[in-house]
């Protein structure tokens, strides 16, 4: 088995931002409006 662990970054964007990215990316806006809000 490899030695290698796989590695999760996690970063903070505010919910508007992530909404907008999303929007930008193709996402319905309802639907960004859901994700953005976790």
């Amino acid at each position: 088995m490899s030695s290698r662990r796989p590695k999760l970054i996690l970063v903070y964007e505010p919910e508007n931002a992530c909404f907008e990215r999303l929007v930008a990316d193709g996402h319905v806006p309802a639907h960004a409006a859901e994700i953005a809000s976790y």
